[in-house]
């Protein structure tokens, strides 16, 4: 998980249950959803991989890039483009004990990176926040307590 962070503005992360339609799960299977405040992008995490349904309206532009992050190898699965309309679901690549996944859903206008190497050093930002998450979990779940930023 800490890739896909470290390939994207988290810090712009704020969680939003809002955007999943209609059960989140219970317990283990909680999903857990946040989007960037300026609704480039927004991530799901699916414990335990099953179906979503997404409010694709919740992110900006007219076409929206859908990608499953597998946090145990690292890699992408490409869903394609979709129109920013209405509420899609999608199902996760595998589903049960030790199969989590994380939706990744972006503005298709804003071509944020898949590797390392694509993202290269970006400018700080005046206002912009800076720091270390421990775990991806920990920004949706919001339970680190050395989650440092400033």
């Amino acid at each position: 998980m800490r890739r896909l962070f470290e390939l994207r503005p988290w810090y712009k992360l704020i969680p939003d249950q809002a955007i999943l339609v209609p059960d989140q799960g219970e317990g283990d299977d909680h999903v857990q959803a946040a989007r960037a405040g300026d609704g480039s992008f927004l991530i799901a995490y699916l414990p335990r991989g099953h179906a979503v349904g997404i409010r694709m309206d919740k992110i900006s532009g007219s076409d929206v890039m859908c990608r499953w992050f597998d946090p145990r190898g690292g890699t992408w699965r490409d869903l394609g483009k979709y129109p920013n309309t209405g509420v899609r679901e999608f199902v996760a690549p595998s589903q049960g004990d030790q199969n989590d996944w994380a939706l990744v859903l972006e503005d298709a206008g804003q071509d944020f990176p898949l590797e390392p190497e694509q993202a290269g050093p970006k400018p700080h930002k005046s206002g912009e926040g800076c720091g270390v998450i421990r775990r991806a979990s920990d920004l949706l779940f919001g339970t680190d307590p050395y989650l440092a930023v400033h």
